[in-house]
């Protein structure tokens, strides 16, 4: 499996803009695999994600959503944003199939 995890924020007019796009290849056809990200203080299921015939799919979470998109705040933990996201695992039938980790200084201003 190959995976890719985009995020964004920024302010726009002093409110938050955020985006998060989880993208998986090579995966199993057909299969649902469950998309966990951890804030540090736990961890938050953000949903399933279905490969298609070719073993590719794709969540999109975003402020403002469009057309197949997802509310990002319906799934942030209050006071918590994109930026402080620790990890993201993707899970199929309960074992841990994908991770990306998130590292950042002290100086990071994410």
């Amino acid at each position: 499996m190959k995976g890719k995890v985009k995020f964004d924020y920024k302010l726009e007019n002093g409110s938050p803009k955020q985006e998060l796009e989880i993208e998986i290849k090579r995966a199993l056809a057909n299969k649902n695999y469950q998309l966990i990200v951890n804030f540090g203080d736990g961890n938050v299921d953000f949903g399933t994600l279905s490969t298609n015939n070719i073993g590719c799919a794709e969540l999109e979470f975003y402020s403002s959503p469009e057309f197949n998109q997802k509310q990002i705040t319906d799934f942030l933990p209050p006071g918590r944003d994109v930026r402080n996201i620790h990890y993201i695992q993707i899970f199929l039938e309960g074992k841990s199939v994908f991770e990306a980790r998130f590292q950042f200084s002290t100086n990071d201003t994410r």
